[in-house]
């Protein structure tokens, strides 16, 4: 019987692989890491204790700092902000460039229009979705080999139902539900199409959540200009009291400062840094597909391999080394 593409499979040349793995040591203290991690842990009330054990019946994924804390977005903030501050007192007293009209204008002008363009679920929803851009506690794709491949070497030596025994030690729930229907015997179609669906709609999910930041982004600029305006219109009102011109002035300017800030420093980088996630997560989840189609299948584990090994560059499979593809 001829096997039915779902309509997602047309998509998949669109999901790119991670850039490169997160590195060991950025600069940053492991002592302090650690300990920024322990205190998001505590208000995000995630755990950060998990582990993996050798062999390949355990598939159990390693959880340390280094592959879920995400030290680039820490590095970006420091180092642009860090930046930003030290031009600002180079030149003179920090106090010079803090103005709370112009923060009332340009905070509540970006949020007033964003919950104007958007639903109010939409907007308070993605205030959850913005920890990804801090925390990344998805499978690495990487990680998804090594894991499924051991999975189809099981079941080629016991059987499909073999599975049942190792559903308890995977951790990671889009695999474990996938592992689940292949148990139940449901068919490769059915199983793709469950799938699929979900994927698609999860992206969508991730997409919302990228897109309102890059709103924010769009009318942060536009709301500083709208200050500059209302600034200029009070200094140009009371040209004849020179005194009273420094107030407007500094409306005038930093309310364009603020929004600029807060949309290129802010915003528009989390909004990148959520489709990126949006995207690896993505790629793992359609490893999985690939992989559970292929184990019910019966394929050989060597063969899952490879089918595996095509969703990354060359330079991420295990044992890789070209680094121009």
């Amino acid at each position: 019987m001829a096997t039915v593409l779902h309509p997602l499979r047309a998509r998949r040349p669109q999901i790119r692989a991670p850039t490169g793995a997160m590195p060991r040591s950025v600069g940053m203290a492991p002592a302090m890491a650690q300990s920024m991690l322990l205190a998001l842990s505590i208000l995000t009330g995630t755990r950060t204790s998990e582990s993996e054990s050798a062999g390949s019946g355990n598939v159990n994924r390693l959880l340390t700092w280094e592959n879920w804390m995400d030290i680039a977005t820490f590095m970006g903030l420091v180092v642009a902000g860090g930046l930003v501050v030290s031009s600002i007192l180079l030149g003179g007293p920090g106090a010079w460039f803090i103005n709370v009209p112009s923060l009332m204008i340009v905070i509540g002008g970006t949020m007033g229009a964003t919950l104007i363009n958007y639903p109010l679920k939409d907007v308070v929803s993605v205030l959850r979705v913005t920890k990804n851009a801090f925390l990344h506690r998805s499978q690495p794709a990487t990680s998804m080999i090594p894991m499924i491949v051991a999975l189809a070497r099981q079941v080629r030596r016991e059987g499909i139902l073999s599975l049942e025994n190792a559903l308890s030690k995977v951790e990671y729930p889009f695999l474990r539900n996938a592992l689940e229907m292949a148990i139940d015997g449901m068919e490769a179609e059915a199983i793709e199409n469950v799938l699929s669906t979900e994927v698609v709609y999860l992206e969508e999910r991730h997409r919302l959540g990228a897109e309102i930041f890059s709103t924010m982004g769009t009318f942060a600029p536009a709301v500083g200009m709208l200050g500059t305006i209302i600034g200029l219109v009070q200094m140009l009102m009371q040209m004849e009291d020179p005194s009273g011109i420094g107030a407007p002035m500094a409306v005038a300017l930093l309310t364009t400062f603020y929004g600029t800030l807060l949309a290129n420093l802010l915003f528009l980088p989390i909004s990148g840094k959520l489709k990126v996630r949006s995207r690896q997560e993505m790629l793992a989840k359609q490893m999985v597909i690939e992989g559970v189609i292929a184990i019910q299948a019966g394929d050989n584990y060597r063969i899952v391999e490879q089918k595996m090994k095509a969703f990354l560059s060359p330079r991420l499979r295990p044992g890789g080394t070209d680094a121009n593809r």
